[in-house]
């Protein structure tokens, strides 16, 4: 047997095409993102061991053959080669996880977290604390004046698909103004030339539009592209805003570039025409004079005036010109010939009329007006020719309204924003569509114009879907973490009807995490109020979550308790109350009397079996009624109301006589935990 390689001939392989080398030799280098660290995979164990079984040497001697020389697999279930497959898996395993292991040392191969922070820990690495999402949102205000959000400010998102809500709280103080909440932007109309070389223009009729004549497009900015072209229809089309149109068909395409602004062209549709003269008189001048630009009417025409435009067509072919000059001139009607009275010959000198003759800015044939491959008009023309004058403008050239704004679109609103007078001034605003979608922008609101500029900022892609609604108080929060439920009974009751509100929703609610503690406006007269209660936290006092204006009345809401008020518990005919739980309740009452006390200023608040709630698991939950009050009130007045209760509660348990020492009176009174000391003893 031959080779034609040039290996190496051995006493063991004939050709080294024939050896087997397992395992190769690994290599690793440096800055790798995947660490090849396993060795073989199932085919690759499962050769090795086959090839494992074959003899050592050439000698086939049984002295120097294995065990399994002799073993040959004939069928696929054999099962030996079962157990060799086997083998070869586990091989495979095993070496597939020492390449996962080993990657879990690298720093740019771990892939688990607690891998990574070890690895860092080696390097001194100290990651920092996780920071809470930031959004940018938009407050409606109430009112005519500026208001401002402190700092610490909460705001809270409904539960979005079964998870919980969202609460977000402002980083700094930020300053919002009523006249500032929303303007509903304007449709955009584009004002360019949106195909080139349109064979449709839409107009905005002012007048009834005819057709089957020829139209002057006047270019405002030189001329460079006034042109003259027939109309052939004018059918009525209705726009994206409801208004009326007339869609022109025009007989060839205007020449006009890409982006052309509408604001330069204006058309013109004349109400007159008339013939040349085509009265052929001897020694009559001629009707088109080339050398003088002159071409006279088939009669006077005062209508037509020095510096106007005129069109002149012949069959379908439309030139425009200018006129410089208008006059009256003779042309013989008839020419002299005599006339024989009673044998007597005499001459009359023919019939002569006035006409028009004009003078326009450019010959008849001139470059500028003839089209390439157009024919020249000459005299022997003149019958084939007229003149359309007295032009009309029969409304503006316009665009369709647009369905979406782009982001070099202008920004105008329907409406004209009234200008605060009280120097207030903001530069960021939010866009939203049809289909929610947002982008905040920053830009310039323009008071004369009722607009938004510069006209081109930021960029946004797709484009927003009409309507766009536009938002001028933006505010800047950072998302706190909650752990309640977005479903949760609440207690709802008035305060009162408000005089001048100013937000339309708040919520409040959760520990204060600063020093200002989180609530929002609802009106002058309730901001103390409900920043007041929504600080104030106790175990026995229902959680304020927040005010919520609704037309003219302020409502407050907070924790439902399931059990209900104590008055409900005393007088309920299924549920009785022992003596024990009953001066529970009353020491829980009196501990959050106590908090409200210690606060700087106190807090006083009229207490009854009605404003006294209890939970699941019957303890006292205060609650802070309408009747909650600053410290313009003396605390003695809630001891007494206390005490009212005190008796209310025991005259319906069976409760032992209280003792109360006469010191007590005397130098703790305005304490009402130790009304009930003896009575838990």
């Amino acid at each position: 047997m031959s080779c034609n390689c040039k290996h190496k001939i051995t006493s063991q392989f004939p050709c080294l095409c024939d050896s087997f080398v397992h395992p190769e030799k690994l290599k690793i280098g440096m800055g790798l993102t995947d660490i090849p660290r396993q060795i073989a995979g199932f085919p690759e164990f499962r050769r090795a061991m086959l090839f494992s079984l074959r003899p050592k040497t050439g000698d086939l001697t049984d002295k120097n053959k294995h065990a399994l020389d002799f073993w040959k697999a004939r069928q696929p279930d054999d099962l030996g080669m079962m157990l060799l497959e086997m083998w070869a898996y586990i091989c495979d395993s095993l070496s597939f996880y020492d390449k996962v292991i080993s990657q879990e040392e690298y720093l740019r191969t771990a892939m688990r977290r607690p891998s990574l922070r070890k690895l860092v820990a080696l390097l001194g690495y100290l990651p920092g604390p996780a920071v809470g999402s930031t959004v940018y949102l938009t407050a409606l205000a109430d009112g005519r004046s500026k208001l401002k959000l402190p700092e610490g400010t909460a705001f809270r998102s409904d539960g979005f698909e079964g998870g919980s809500p969202q609460v977000f709280e402002l980083d700094e103080q930020f300053v919002i103004h009523p006249l500032t909440n929303k303007w509903s932007v304007s449709p955009p109309r584009p004002s360019v030339i949106l195909n080139a070389n349109p064979q449709h223009l839409l107009v905005f009729p002012k007048t009834e539009i005819k057709t089957g004549i020829p139209f002057l497009l006047l270019d405002l900015a030189g001329n460079a592209y006034t042109q003259a072209t027939w109309v052939l229809s004018a059918e009525s089309y209705k726009g994206q805003e409801g208004k009326f149109y007339r869609n022109l068909a025009l007989y060839e395409h205007a020449i006009l570039p890409l982006n052309y602004p509408l604001q330069h062209l204006e058309l013109y549709m004349p109400s007159q025409s008339a013939a040349l003269w085509t009265m052929t008189v001897t020694g009559t001048p001629p009707s088109i004079d080339e050398g003088s630009k002159t071409i006279v009417l088939s009669g006077s025409h005062q209508a037509i005036q020095s510096g106007q435009h005129i069109v002149i067509t012949r069959n379908k072919e439309c030139r425009w010109y200018r006129v410089t000059d208008v006059r009256e001139v003779v042309r013989m009607q008839t020419g002299p010939r005599p006339v024989v009275i009673n044998t007597i010959s005499f001459d009359t000198p023919g019939i002569s009329i006035p006409v028009t003759q004009l003078t326009l800015d450019t010959t008849l044939n001139d470059s500028s007006k003839k089209k390439a491959g157009a024919a020249t008009w000459t005299e022997s023309n003149k019958s084939e020719l007229v003149v359309h004058f007295s032009m009309q403008q029969p409304g503006a050239i316009m665009n369709d309204q647009k369905t979406s704004l782009a982001f070099d679109d202008p920004i105008r609103f329907g409406e004209k924003p009234e200008q605060p007078i009280d120097d207030f001034i903001t530069n960021d605003f939010f866009l939203t569509d049809k289909n929610a979608r947002a982008v905040k922008i920053n830009r310039q609101l323009n008071y004369g114009t009722s607009s938004l500029w510069p006209e081109i900022k930021e960029e946004w892609d797709p484009e927003l879907i009409l309507p766009v609604n536009a938002f001028g108080n933006i505010v800047k929060a950072t998302m706190e973490t909650i752990d309640e439920p977005f479903h949760k009974a609440v207690a709802v009751y008035r305060l009162f009807a408000p005089r001048s509100p100013e937000l339309q929703f708040n919520q409040i609610f959760g520990e204060p995490s600063r020093t200002n503690s989180r609530y929002n406006l609802t009106d002058r007269q309730t901001w103390q109020r409900a920043s007041d209660a929504c600080r104030l936290r106790h175990p026995h006092l229902l959680n304020a979550e927040g005010v919520v204006k609704h037309a003219t009345e302020t409502w407050f809401v907070t924790d439902y308790p399931e059990a209900g008020t104590l008055y409900d518990m005393m007088h309920s005919q299924t549920l009785k109350i022992d003596t024990g739980t009953a001066l529970r309740v009353l020491k829980e009452v009196a501990l959050a009397m106590q908090y409200l006390h210690s606060e700087k200023p106190p807090v006083t608040h009229r207490l009854s079996m009605y404003n006294v709630w209890l939970d699941s698991s019957r303890s006292a939950m205060v609650m802070l009624a309408d009747n909650f009050l600053p410290a313009d009130r003396d605390t003695t007045t809630d001891v007494y109301h206390f005490g009212k209760l005190l008796l209310h509660v025991l005259q319906l348990v069976e409760a032992p006589l209280i003792s109360i020492e006469p010191h007590d009176l005397q130098n703790d009174l305005l304490d009402p935990i130790l009304l009930i000391r003896d009575c838990t003893r």
